[in-house]
């Protein structure tokens, strides 16, 4: 008989072990945590290289229309929606992250006294106003979506169709893609924040 095996292992046989309830189950979410941020990670430098090459063919359709024959105005008003379509694209993820926010302090504010009533109020109007500001920017958006319209008209006598069909899709993925970009970073900072939680209740 191997003593020396059947000390170490007195526990198991026995069906004892050192280790607290679900400690097993907490390590090996950890470590699907840990591949499922990997995978995010893969995803968010694709993303980037995505967001690249889209600025790169943002660039040579820009210097086809600065040295196009468009007039001075058209030109202002294509380079104005270009730059105005990235803003209220961020604009619009900056508001909602902060709506999210402080819909959420509002769930878990306590109210037990006058200090955390004062609190409340302020999270309340800080919400009512986000709300407001976020369905603003969201007119703005509908509005910049008419005037997208325009722009593709004032392009039509400068580009070929070729031209028209790169710079159709680079507007569609320049938000699209910071769009993406969001989603995926906030999964990341969730997962890191999770595993960290994990970790620390070992």
């Amino acid at each position: 008989m191997n003593v020396e095996w059947g000390i170490e292992n007195f526990d198991i046989v026995c069906g004892f072990s050192s280790e607290p309830p679900g400690w097993r189950d907490q390590v090996e979410l950890i470590s699907r945590l840990s591949r499922k941020l990997e995978v995010l990670e893969e995803e968010k430098r694709a993303i980037n290289d995505e967001i690249r090459s889209n600025e790169v063919l943002g660039s040579q359709i820009k210097r086809t229309v600065e040295n196009s024959v468009a007039s001075i105005r058209h030109k202002e008003k294509f380079f104005t929606h270009v730059e105005n379509v990235e803003k209220i694209t961020a604009l619009l993820l900056r508001l909602s992250h902060q709506l999210n926010r402080v819909q959420s302090e509002l769930s878990n504010a306590d109210t037990r006294d006058y200090a955390a009533d004062q609190k409340q109020a302020y999270l309340q109007e800080r919400f009512r106003q986000l709300l407001c500001q976020l369905q603003d920017a969201r007119e703005i958006k509908k509005m910049l979506d008419v005037r997208s319209y325009q722009v593709i008209d004032i392009l039509h006598s400068v580009m070929t169709e070729n031209q028209l069909a790169d710079y159709q899709y680079f507007i569609q993925m320049k938000s699209k893609l910071l769009i993406d970009g969001d989603e995926i970073e906030n999964k990341i900072k969730l997962g890191k924040s999770q595993r960290e939680a994990l970790k620390r209740s070992l």
